[in-house]
């Protein structure tokens, strides 16, 4: 992690998470005490958490005790992550998981970190854990973190950080994406499609 403070994002603690009506098509398995979501068959390529091309792996870091209380407050938010996700487990966790996937066959294993979790995925590499990762729509993520990182990253920032998803708000692929908005549905199809691409070129098979 930065030795830095960096600042969060307003969007992420004022704007409440769109109910969706997305029914799940695979399956929860357990690699130690982790719940993890696997879709698709098996194959040489894995992506934390599902992309197409790829071999769709989600793991639940959290254990079924997710943040949902609105509106945020940071400092509840903090202790929260803080006793749930502390970096020790965090770590673990994508090890045991890229292990997992490896010994299931998997040459190349990647990643994408949402918001909060982009700062998680960006260390990862620095573990061993991925060979290439992304973030959409990040926080904790910043030259200071990245530069260390020794393999290819993909950012995709929304309106709240720099100009490129310029319509998008903070969490358009995530939990605040209304995929019922034209629009939200638009631009989240251009960045799976853009990350689709990358972990196809980054990942070996």
């Amino acid at each position: 992690m930065p030795t830095t403070v960096i600042p969060h994002v307003p969007a992420c603690c004022n704007t409440a998470p769109f109910e969706s009506e997305y029914a799940p098509k695979g399956t929860f398995e357990r690699i130690g005490d982790l719940p993890v979501y696997f879709v698709g068959e098996k194959g040489s390529k894995a992506v934390l958490p599902a992309l197409r091309r790829s071999l769709p792996r989600m793991g639940d870091f959290f254990r079924g005790d997710p943040w949902i209380k609105m509106p945020l407050v940071m400092s509840e938010l903090m202790d929260h992550l803080n006793r749930t996700v502390p970096w020790p487990v965090v770590d673990t966790d994508m090890k045991s998981v890229t292990a997992h996937l490896r010994a299931e066959g998997a040459s190349s294993v990647g990643a994408i970190g949402l918001c909060w979790s982009a700062g998680q995925v960006a260390r990862g590499p620095l573990e061993g854990a991925f060979d290439a990762i992304a973030a959409a729509h990040p926080w904790q993520v910043n030259k200071q973190v990245l530069t260390p990182v020794p393999c290819p990253i993909a950012l995709l920032p929304s309106n709240d950080l720099l100009e490129v998803f310029e319509t998008m708000g903070h969490g358009f692929l995530a939990a605040r994406a209304n995929y019922a908005n034209e629009d939200n549905a638009r631009c989240a199809r251009e960045a799976l499609t853009i990350l689709a691409k990358f972990f196809h070129e980054n990942l070996k098979a």
